[in-house]
């Protein structure tokens, strides 16, 4: 094999934690300059440069991603122009890193720093270690200040959007209500609302007959509800003349007209009592009116 395989102690996070172990790296000197990465990482199309410092301890940072494989082919053919430059950019990059003035730059920007960087930091740049700190809970605050934001943005048109879609549907159902009281003919449609204002439940689509029952504590059979469902077209809450698949039927179902007379009942007490309130709240406004 070109790469040397060796054991070295490593600092890297694993499953959000930071860790510190022993672990196979893969590494090839290249221009003077050592590239190593973990063994398990090396086939990645893009690894982490591990960082070698002054006790021979290797830290995955997370700051300089490299095409490991690429170095290897360098190796074994190094007239290959396009991977030689890839290879001379990055071992110069390297070689010419100042790591104190990247973290200053960062801290600067108030940007994020990883629990590796961090410790390596604290290790190394013992002056910096706070400053980094208070950097990353920044960075960390200022994402969640948008996260929050975005939310806010989504749950105010998802709001907006149920706020639309439920007022058109009480428009439907007090029209619909107001043709019944009247007597007149009224479609089985089925309506879509937002049940309990829930949005991620989904709209709900429901027959107008079925939800006014439902609505009033009406019980209907299921046999019937499978009619209403299936095959009513219209019915006149006047004469008792219902549609079906288009075909006008005089005589009917008894249960169909029983239903649809408790209906009519129950909106024409809800009408009445209505009206009365509003009856109430003009004598209310006409005696506060004369006590003035």
């Amino acid at each position: 094999m070109i790469e040397k395989n060796e054991i070295a102690n490593v600092w890297c996070i694993e499953d959000n934690k930071l860790v510190n172990k022993n672990k196979v790296i893969s590494k090839v000197t290249y221009n003077g300059v050592e590239i190593a990465v973990l063994k398990s990482k090396r086939e990645w199309v893009h690894s982490d440069l591990l960082i070698k410092d002054k006790d021979n301890v290797y830290w995955e940072l997370g700051i300089a991603p490299i095409k490991f494989e690429k170095f290897i082919s360098v190796i074994i053919d190094d007239t290959i122009p396009k991977t030689k430059e890839y290879c001379d950019d990055v071992t110069n990059a390297y070689k010419k890193m100042d790591f104190e003035k990247f973290f200053i730059s960062k801290i600067e920007k108030n940007k994020y720093f990883n629990l590796c960087e961090l410790k390596y930091i604290s290790k190394n740049y013992t002056d910096l270690y706070d400053k980094a700190k208070t950097s990353r809970e920044n960075f960390l605050q200022e994402k969640e200040r948008e996260r929050q934001e975005e939310r806010q943005k989504i749950e105010k048109a998802e709001n907006e959007e149920m706020d639309i879609v439920n007022e058109i549907f009480e428009s439907k159902i007090a029209e619909m209500k107001t043709k019944i009281h009247l007597g007149d003919v009224v479609a089985s449609k089925n309506y879509d609302y937002y049940k309990e204002r829930n949005y991620y439940g989904g709209k709900v689509s429901q027959n107008n007959f079925l939800y006014l029952a439902n609505y009033y504590g009406i019980e209907i059979p299921l046999a019937t509800k499978g009619f209403i469902n299936n095959r009513l077209i219209s019915y006149s809450f006047g004469t008792g003349v219902y549609y079906i698949n288009k075909k006008i039927n005089n005589k009917g179902s008894i249960k169909l007209r029983e239903c649809f007379e408790k209906i009519k009942d129950k909106v024409d007490e809800e009408y009445q009592r209505n009206k009365k309130q509003t009856k109430d709240k003009v004598k209310n406004k006409e005696v506060l009116g004369g006590d003035k």
